[in-house]
């Protein structure tokens, strides 16, 4: 029996070491460079999202500018069509009076 025992023991060790050897070990040298594939995207991934992210508040402050920008040039057209508005009336009181 302990010949028996013996020879099993040999079988499965043997077994082992070839699943080991055959299927473990590459396993786990494909996951490490998975690994630090997955590591070196996700630094150049981060890189772009804050290149991204410093774009996007870039433009918010552009748009932020130019929307006041249209407001004082909408004041102005506004002040300008209100001065308009009053030579045009006081031509016409000139033109009905018989200036």
């Amino acid at each position: 029996m302990t010949s028996s025992q013996g020879k099993e023991k040999e079988v499965v060790d043997s077994l082992a070491q070839t699943i080991r050897q055959r299927i473990v070990t590459p396993t786990e040298r494909r996951l490490d460079q998975l690994d630090g594939q997955v590591t070196g995207l996700n630094a150049v991934l981060h890189e772009r999202y804050q290149e991204w992210r410093l774009s996007v508040e870039e433009l918010e402050k552009r748009v932020t500018r130019l929307e006041q920008e249209l407001s004082h040039l909408s004041r102005q057209v506004r002040g300008l069509a209100f001065a308009l508005a009053l030579l045009l009336a006081g031509a016409s009181f000139l033109l009905l009076k018989g200036w």
